[in-house]
């Protein structure tokens, strides 16, 4: 079993690549490397759907990295397990995204009780956004001391230092 699974979710696709950009930042980064792969591991995901539970099964505690659609663009934001699990009778399988398959391993019992995830918001540019390379410094960065201090003390993970945390504006 891993102790803490990064997950970068994106595609190949303009803003959409986000996740994929900071799992490439947090592999060039020492103190992340020296934690081994026993420890950590380190995902980048293709628009996984419901395979997402896949990627959560085993893990003690798990941060998703995404891009967030609307707000201020280029802003930092953390959402914990229960701001991210919608309530599943709003969803459907069809077009299944990371909000049904959290809703849906949350139902199941199969998502990891540690559970964040850390966005950068995209605005209004939509999939046109570009985040500036500060931007997805000071992410890693966040993300980077996150998992430090998740792997000292794994209850650590739901009061990490760092982003603002949103609020659910469902």
């Amino acid at each position: 079993m891993t102790a803490l699974s990064v997950i970068g979710i994106g595609s190949p696709h303009a803003a959409d690549q986000l996740g994929w950009q900071v799992i490439d930042m947090l592999r060039q980064n020492p103190a992340i490397q020296d934690l081994g792969s026993t420890r950590l591991s380190l995902h980048r995901c293709d628009r996984p759907g419901l395979s997402l539970l896949e990627y959560l099964k085993g893990v003690e505690c798990a941060i998703l990295v995404d891009a967030v659609e609307g707000g201020t663009a280029g802003r930092h934001v953390r959402l914990t397990r229960e701001q991210l699990v919608v309530d599943p009778a709003r969803l459907s399988s069809h077009a299944a995204g990371v909000a049904e398959a959290l809703a849906l391993g949350d139902s199941l019992q199969l998502l990891p009780s540690r559970l964040v995830l850390h966005g950068m918001e995209i605005g209004s540019a939509g999939i046109d956004f570009i985040p500036a390379e500060t931007n997805l410094r000071q992410l890693a960065g966040a993300i980077a001391a996150e998992v430090a201090h998740c792997c000292q003390e794994p209850d650590n993970l739901k009061n990490a230092p760092g982003a603002v945390t949103k609020t659910n504006t469902q």
